[in-house]
Protein backbone atom coordinates (compact mmCIF):
# COMPACT_ATOMS: atom_id res chain seq x y z
CA UNK A 1 0.00 0.00 0.00
CA UNK A 2 1.34 3.45 -1.12
CA UNK A 3 2.15 5.95 1.67
CA UNK A 4 0.24 9.40 2.73
CA UNK A 5 2.17 12.80 1.52
CA UNK A 6 1.64 15.67 2.97
CA UNK A 7 2.93 18.90 1.79
CA UNK A 8 2.72 22.09 4.36
CA UNK A 9 3.75 25.70 3.77
CA UNK A 10 5.18 27.41 6.44
CA UNK A 11 4.68 31.21 7.04
CA UNK A 12 6.49 32.82 10.09
CA UNK A 13 5.54 36.24 10.76
CA UNK A 14 4.96 38.50 13.50
CA UNK A 15 1.40 39.06 14.95
CA UNK A 16 -0.04 42.52 13.64
CA UNK A 17 1.45 45.12 16.22
CA UNK A 18 -1.89 47.76 15.42
CA UNK A 19 -5.02 47.37 13.11
CA UNK A 20 -3.49 48.37 9.89
CA UNK A 21 -0.89 45.40 10.00
CA UNK A 22 -4.10 43.31 9.38
CA UNK A 23 -4.18 43.93 6.49
CA UNK A 24 -0.80 43.63 5.72
CA UNK A 25 -0.94 39.95 7.40
CA UNK A 26 -4.30 38.54 5.24
CA UNK A 27 -1.93 39.83 2.45
CA UNK A 28 0.67 36.82 3.45
CA UNK A 29 -2.01 34.73 4.27
CA UNK A 30 -3.28 35.14 0.51
CA UNK A 31 0.25 34.55 -0.68
CA UNK A 32 0.43 31.51 1.20
CA UNK A 33 -2.53 30.30 -0.03
CA UNK A 34 -1.43 31.12 -3.14
CA UNK A 35 1.86 28.58 -3.04
CA UNK A 36 -0.07 26.08 -1.35
CA UNK A 37 -2.52 25.47 -4.45
CA UNK A 38 0.16 25.65 -7.10
CA UNK A 39 1.64 23.38 -5.12
CA UNK A 40 -1.21 20.96 -4.99
CA UNK A 41 -1.85 21.19 -8.80
CA UNK A 42 2.05 20.59 -9.62
CA UNK A 43 1.91 17.67 -6.90
CA UNK A 44 -1.46 16.21 -8.92
CA UNK A 45 -0.30 16.48 -12.32
CA UNK A 46 2.90 14.82 -11.26
CA UNK A 47 2.19 12.16 -9.23
CA UNK A 48 4.39 9.89 -10.58
CA UNK A 49 7.18 12.85 -10.46
CA UNK A 50 6.62 13.29 -6.94
CA UNK A 51 7.15 9.52 -6.00
CA UNK A 52 10.06 9.69 -7.37
CA UNK A 53 11.08 12.75 -5.41
CA UNK A 54 10.81 11.36 -1.96
CA UNK A 55 11.81 7.85 -2.95
CA UNK A 56 8.73 6.26 -2.79
CA UNK A 57 8.30 2.76 -4.94
CA UNK A 58 4.84 3.41 -5.41
CA UNK A 59 2.87 6.07 -6.65
CA UNK A 60 1.23 8.35 -4.23
CA UNK A 61 -2.31 8.59 -5.54
CA UNK A 62 -4.04 12.34 -5.30
CA UNK A 63 -6.78 10.63 -2.10
CA UNK A 64 -3.26 10.35 0.14
CA UNK A 65 -1.86 13.83 -0.16
CA UNK A 66 -2.95 16.31 2.08
CA UNK A 67 -1.94 19.99 1.89
CA UNK A 68 -1.76 23.02 4.86
CA UNK A 69 -0.87 26.44 5.78
CA UNK A 70 1.18 26.04 9.27
CA UNK A 71 1.57 29.64 11.06
CA UNK A 72 3.32 30.74 13.64
CA UNK A 73 1.74 33.86 16.11
CA UNK A 74 -1.08 34.19 13.30
CA UNK A 75 -3.74 32.31 12.71
CA UNK A 76 -6.09 33.96 9.73
CA UNK A 77 -9.12 35.23 8.98
CA UNK A 78 -12.33 33.57 8.10
CA UNK A 79 -11.89 35.27 4.54
CA UNK A 80 -9.09 33.56 3.21
CA UNK A 81 -10.17 29.88 4.91
CA UNK A 82 -10.41 27.47 2.56
CA UNK A 83 -11.13 23.86 3.95
CA UNK A 84 -9.06 22.17 1.39
CA UNK A 85 -5.97 24.31 2.15
CA UNK A 86 -6.11 24.68 5.69
CA UNK A 87 -3.99 26.83 8.46
CA UNK A 88 -3.14 25.53 11.44
CA UNK A 89 -0.69 27.06 14.04
CA UNK A 90 2.80 24.66 13.76
CA UNK A 91 2.54 24.07 17.60
CA UNK A 92 -0.96 21.97 17.14
CA UNK A 93 0.48 20.65 14.00
CA UNK A 94 3.61 19.58 16.16
CA UNK A 95 0.82 18.17 19.27
CA UNK A 96 -1.18 16.18 16.95
CA UNK A 97 2.08 14.24 14.43
CA UNK A 98 3.34 13.38 18.44
CA UNK A 99 0.11 12.20 19.49
CA UNK A 100 0.44 9.44 16.46
CA UNK A 101 -2.45 11.01 13.91
CA UNK A 102 -2.52 10.00 10.43
CA UNK A 103 -1.42 12.65 7.99
CA UNK A 104 -5.74 11.86 7.11
CA UNK A 105 -6.71 12.84 10.56
CA UNK A 106 -4.60 15.64 10.82
CA UNK A 107 -5.95 17.12 7.84
CA UNK A 108 -9.32 16.55 8.95
CA UNK A 109 -8.90 17.80 12.04
CA UNK A 110 -7.17 20.95 10.21
CA UNK A 111 -10.21 21.62 7.51
CA UNK A 112 -13.04 21.18 10.23
CA UNK A 113 -10.98 23.14 12.53
CA UNK A 114 -11.46 20.12 15.15
CA UNK A 115 -8.59 21.63 17.55
CA UNK A 116 -10.27 24.97 18.24
CA UNK A 117 -11.56 24.99 22.35
CA UNK A 118 -15.32 24.12 22.04
CA UNK A 119 -17.46 26.49 24.62
CA UNK A 120 -19.13 23.74 27.32
CA UNK A 121 -16.10 21.54 26.93
CA UNK A 122 -13.17 23.73 27.15
CA UNK A 123 -14.63 26.69 28.28
CA UNK A 124 -18.05 28.62 29.32
CA UNK A 125 -19.11 31.94 28.56
CA UNK A 126 -20.01 33.84 31.40
CA UNK A 127 -22.13 37.13 31.84
CA UNK A 128 -21.93 39.31 34.79
CA UNK A 129 -23.05 42.82 35.92
CA UNK A 130 -21.40 45.37 38.33
CA UNK A 131 -22.88 48.26 39.61
CA UNK A 132 -20.67 51.36 40.03
CA UNK A 133 -21.86 53.98 41.52
CA UNK A 134 -25.10 54.56 39.65
CA UNK A 135 -24.12 53.02 36.54
CA UNK A 136 -24.34 49.30 35.40
CA UNK A 137 -22.17 47.70 33.53
CA UNK A 138 -22.44 44.26 31.77
CA UNK A 139 -18.95 41.98 30.98
CA UNK A 140 -19.05 38.97 28.79
CA UNK A 141 -16.06 36.68 29.05
CA UNK A 142 -14.86 33.07 29.13
CA UNK A 143 -13.46 30.67 31.75
CA UNK A 144 -12.05 27.64 32.22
Amino acid sequence: MCSEMMIVEFKWTLPPADPWEIIDKMEIEEKALGQIKALSEYSMANEVGIAELVGSSCVIHRENMFFLIAVKDFVGTARNFDSHFPEIHYQILDRLMRKGFTLREIARQASERAFLPTEGVDYKTVAEEYLIDKYRVFWTGWMK
